[in-house]
């Protein structure tokens, strides 16, 4: 299964997707020391969207396999629709049809928001590896650099 998360299950997790954030996240040239907080309001005003890959285990309970956070916008030169997977991370990769599924369901979601590109950040080969297979390019480097002045 892949969903998206309410304002309170957010509120309520935000520990574990504080740290996956943490994790996930390239370093930003210009980083705000108050980076986490505003990730945090603006998934809790809906600006961005906090979504979760889970399956279930032989007894019933849920496993959560993924999370990823993201960001809805128009790019300003080209008009286009996009996607900015802000993170994304695994927690398990035991089962492949888990994230193949929640790919799909993505990208059913993005067409019913006429997205036309997506782009994302991760430092995770294995996801940067799965892009790929799914059909995406993971050539590009992130290029940053933090000025001291």
């Amino acid at each position: 299964m892949f969903v998206s998360l309410t304002p309170d299950q957010i509120s309520r997790n935000w520990p574990i997707i504080k740290e996956c954030t943490e994790d996930s996240l390239p370093p930003i040239h210009g980083e705000s020391p108050n980076l986490l907080n505003n990730i945090l309001q603006a998934l809790l005003d809906s600006r961005m969207i906090c979504w979760i890959s889970y399956q279930y285990k032989e007894d019933g309970s849920p496993l959560i396999d993924g999370l990823g956070i993201t960001r809805l916008d128009k790019d300003p030169l080209t008009g286009i629709n996009q996607c900015l997977i802000y993170t994304l991370y695994a927690f398990e990769w035991s089962n492949e049809e888990s994230w193949s599924k929640a790919f799909i369901t993505f990208l059913k979601y993005l067409k019913e928001k006429n997205v036309g590109r997506i782009i994302g950040y991760t430092k995770i080969p294995k996801l940067a590896e799965k892009w790929v297979q799914y059909g995406g390019n993971a050539d590009t480097t992130l290029l940053t650099m933090n000025m001291l002045w």
